[in-house]
């Protein structure tokens, strides 16, 4: 009896240790983690792109005379804003 039950060990530890080291037992494991760190990365994307939203650029095409006119009217809106007298 003691034999049977000494060998039921060395097989089972045998099996037990040929298991928890193989490849199939370790991406088992790791399955898991696949969905999650998608959802981190698609996260962190959208995050991304909510922090680029939230300031837009505007680009325009014109003449040196008209961008130095634009220019200006801005700088005219930006002290006038900063002041607190917006044009009416």
């Amino acid at each position: 009896m003691m034999e049977t039950l000494r060998a039921a060990f060395v097989i089972g530890r045998r099996d037990f240790t040929a298991i928890i080291f193989s490849k199939a037992f370790f991406f088992f494991l790791l399955g898991p983690m696949f969905p999650i760190l998608v959802g981190v990365a698609a996260g962190s994307l959208s995050g991304q792109v909510a922090r680029d939203m939230e300031r837009p650029t505007i680009g325009v095409a014109m003449v040196k005379a008209d961008s130095v006119k634009m220019l200006a009217a801005r700088e005219t809106l930006a002290e006038n804003w900063a002041t607190g007298g917006y044009p009416c």
